[in-house]
């Protein structure tokens, strides 16, 4: 009986043909044909899974700290600062190297003046006038006002570089010893013809020069 039925005919209609469950063949759709013989479709698929997946993840838990945090701010805002601090320091401190350095040279510039007025002066003073020597004498004396006006020009531009605050006593100290070399160098018969050989003035020019000299080397800035 059960064969029977399985080899059952069915009749679809006036025209069809006859239809036997055993003559029935099942065909696959082309999307499962695809899906069968190209299995990248399937990788991609994963993967755009996996990642949509990480994207909601990553909305869903956001991190904790921000991407740049309160305590890198506050370090670059140091290392700024810092820099611009340092920048300033260095900037103000070689300008005071430099100022520094000038007035030194200045100081060391009269210095080396003195010396000279003081060899010009005492070889002046050792001899007295004659006409045999009366050229080297004039250039002796010329050598000695100039070496004056030069240490008094200088004291001059040495002093505006110097503190007000000290000012007054720093230029007080400089244009005495000048004024007193002058008077000393330059007092009595110079640039006469009868001028005499002068020791005790020799001697008070060489002890003033030297005065001065140790003055100018003591001088703090």
């Amino acid at each position: 009986m059960n064969q029977l039925q399985s080899n059952k005919v069915l009749t679809l209609g006036e025209n069809s043909c006859e239809f036997s469950p055993n003559s029935l063949i099942v065909k696959k759709d082309d999307s499962e044909v695809l899906s069968s013989n190209h299995p990248v479709n399937k990788d991609i698929g994963m993967v755009i899974e996996v990642a949509s997946s990480n994207i909601v993840d990553a909305i869903q838990h956001p991190p904790k700290a921000p991407l740049i945090s309160a305590s890198l701010i506050t370090a670059l805002i140091s290392t700024m600062c810092a820099a611009t601090v340092a920048f300033i320091y260095n900037k103000i401190h070689w300008h005071s190297v430099i100022k520094r350095e000038a007035k030194t040279k200045l100081l060391e510039s009269i210095s080396d003046v003195v010396n000279e007025l003081r060899t010009d002066a005492i070889s002046y003073w050792l001899k007295g006038y004659s006409k045999k020597s009366a050229k080297s004498l004039l250039e002796e004396e010329m050598r000695i006002k100039a070496s004056l006006n030069i240490i008094n020009s200088t004291i001059t531009i040495y002093v505006s570089q110097v503190p007000r605050f000290k000012r007054k006593q720093v230029e007080s100290k400089l244009r005495s010893f000048h004024d007193e070399l002058f008077d000393i160098i330059t007092g009595d018969d110079f640039e006469t013809q009868t001028r005499k050989q002068d020791k005790g003035k020799v001697s008070a020019i060489s002890t003033k020069c030297v005065a001065f000299r140790v003055l100018l080397n003591t001088i703090k800035f």
